[in-house]
């Protein structure tokens, strides 16, 4: 599973108390689980959308435009956790994974596929070898023009 962000990452936008305070039970204490679960659903929801422009990631990064719409994310499942709306300071970081989704904020160093992109095609070779099948209709051939 991915896991693109860290404490000190969310800690860089809010203070260390307010990540504690979102993860820390009415009467009980901190809970690292429940955090490291969200920090991971956080990472596949970044991961999701970016396969769907045609990005393959890997389950860590040093990417700052993911790890940003991951903190997003992120802070958007934690507010949730204690029925609380994100604060509206956060809303750009959140709809980060929008844009990355649709290809509108492309992820430096990375190389979309159009092909592994939702949506796109891949074409495999006619093999001129086989006989005896069906005339191959729907090829890239016949395609070109269309």
């Amino acid at each position: 599973m991915a896991s693109y962000i860290t404490a000190t990452d969310i800690n860089a936008v809010i203070d260390d108390g307010a990540r504690q305070a979102l993860f820390t039970p009415t009467g009980s204490s901190y809970d690292s689980g429940t955090f490291s679960t969200c920090v991971m659903h956080a990472s596949e929801i970044v991961k999701a959308a970016a396969l769907n422009a045609g990005y393959t990631l890997g389950d860590t990064t040093t990417n700052q435009t993911v790890k940003t719409a991951t903190v997003g994310q992120f802070l958007a499942l934690a507010f949730a956790r204690k029925q609380q709306s994100l604060p509206e300071q956060f809303w750009a970081m959140f709809n980060m994974t929008e844009g990355i989704r649709t290809g509108n904020i492309p992820i430096p160093g990375a190389t979309p596929s159009e092909t592994a992109a939702i949506g796109g095609s891949k074409f495999s070779s006619t093999d001129t070898t086989v006989t005896g099948s069906r005339e191959n209709l729907l090829d890239r051939e016949s395609l070109k023009n269309f």
